[in-house]
């Protein structure tokens, strides 16, 4: 004859960081473990040891770093194909990229107007 124990109390393990390694984190996630790497999730790339383990769990679905203002919802760490963070990233670059090209005609721009404004104050002197 099998029992079946009762689950008393509500579930406290939730998440934990496990070890944060040169190329990402470590998570523990109710008995699952996952791995964020910097370079699919850069927000954790430049931050402290403190700012990284600075994290609550909310519903045993959803990450919150407040230190860094970065969300991330269990969904996407068990199917990241789902949710390309790294095409958005990209676009934004390549978006960057073309506008960096039109810099030199703005500064060019810039450099005309500033000589126009110092002519007109030198002969209002």
């Amino acid at each position: 004859m099998e029992k079946k124990l009762k689950k008393l109390g509500k579930n406290i393990l939730g998440a934990e960081i496990q070890n944060v390694s040169v190329h990402g984190i470590w998570i523990l996630i109710n008995d699952k473990e996952f791995f964020l790497s910097f370079d699919k999730y850069p927000w954790f790339q430049n931050a402290t040891i403190a700012q990284i383990y600075d994290f609550k769990c909310y519903r045993d679905n959803h990450l919150h770093w407040p230190s860094l203002d970065v969300d991330i919802d269990l969904k996407i760490l068990q199917n990241p194909d789902a949710y390309p963070l790294l095409e958005r990233r990209e676009q934004k670059l390549i978006t960057v990229s073309k506008s960096v090209t039109k810099a030199p005609r703005l500064i060019k721009k810039w450099a005309k107007s500033s000589r126009r404004v110092a002519r007109v104050a030198k002969k209002n002197r």
